[in-house]
């Protein structure tokens, strides 16, 4: 099979990226639009209203920002400590935990890899010395120099 220009290991995190951020949105969204009922589950299982407030912000800003490719890794962090107190209430029932620890895996996948190309901030501190600031050198010097004459 001739290998694509498009197949790549951006286009899988992107592909990561879109996977999790749509459920993370989706189901952070929900909570929004039934925030007393969210508040009134979590009391219900001895968690606090704060708490229900964190995850519910948490999923859905968590999710925007892995979907946009800002701070991913911040992002799938704040959504892979949601998705580990979710594995810690679930332990006891199988069924239940395959869910949080796919996704605590995909998080933690994207803390390792980060945003990939196809993030909106691949460039954020600039101190020449990181691997995110290297490889973006490596990118601009790789590129054809264009002089004037």
């Amino acid at each position: 099979m001739k290998k694509c220009s498009w197949m790549n290991s951006d286009t899988g995190i992107l592909v990561l990226r879109i996977g999790v951020a749509g459920i993370f949105i989706m189901s952070g969204w929900l909570k929004v639009s039934n925030l007393s009922e969210t508040v009134g589950f979590f009391a219900s299982t001895g968690i606090g209203a704060f708490w229900a407030y964190a995850a519910t912000f948490g999923e859905l800003i968590g999710g925007l920002l892995v979907l946009l490719g800002i701070f991913t890794r911040l992002g799938a962090l704040l959504l892979a400590i949601i998705m580990a107190v979710a594995i810690s209430l679930t332990y006891k029932d199988i069924t239940l935990v395959m869910t949080p620890f796919i996704l605590f895996v995909a998080n933690l996948s994207l803390i390792l890899s980060g945003g990939g190309r196809f993030s909106l901030i691949r460039k954020i501190c600039g101190c020449g010395k990181c691997m995110v600031c290297k490889s973006s050198d490596v990118e601009e010097k790789s590129a054809p120099q264009h002089t004037q004459q």
